[in-house]
């Protein structure tokens, strides 16, 4: 019996490591997209503008030309990952001044948005995010990786001044 504790107990232990080590990586991923933010948004726009040369072009016939194709698809997902993730804070806006202008519930506005009630709350939860941290839409996480990761980033901003002046 004893030994069976002491076994759950062990992988207790590394289980809670195991998240602590994915928020440490996280954060320093995170910290390192922070920090590469300047222009951002024209960026994006004038790339996008090549979106169906990009996808719908020819493959380079030489390896160098292949080589750059890849490099320059890889950079234009980045590009569109922050798309979604800047659409999805405009959607969670909506939602929020929807329900000031009503003075409803995220219940009522779901419905009125033909939405979920679960992603409605998820949506009003990422809202206060980015009212608070607005940089975090142009590191290229999703809504869902920045919700999972909410307290972690609301505690690192809490305890690192520098981090949170940069969210």
């Amino acid at each position: 019996v004893n030994s069976i504790r002491k076994e759950r107990s062990e992988k207790e232990k590394s289980c809670t490591q195991d998240k602590e080590d994915r928020k440490a990586r996280f954060l320093a991923r995170l910290k390192q997209k922070i920090n590469s933010i300047k222009n951002e948004q024209l960026v994006i726009k004038t790339r996008f503008s090549e979106a169906k040369n990009l996808c719908m072009g020819p493959v380079q016939a030489d390896v160098d030309g292949k080589r750059l194709q890849f490099n320059t698809l890889e950079m234009f997902i980045a590009e569109i990952e922050t798309l979604s993730c800047l659409a999805r804070k405009k959607q969670a806006e909506v939602l929020a001044e929807l329900k000031n202008q009503l003075g409803v519930s995220t219940e009522v506005a779901a419905k009125r948005l033909d939405i979920g009630i679960k992603f409605a709350e998820r949506l009003f939860t990422f809202h206060n995010l980015m009212r608070k941290y607005p940089n975090l839409a142009l590191t290229g996480y999703s809504m869902e990786t920045l919700l999972a990761f909410k307290k972690t980033i609301e505690k690192e901003a809490d305890q690192d001044d520098n981090f949170c002046s940069k969210l």
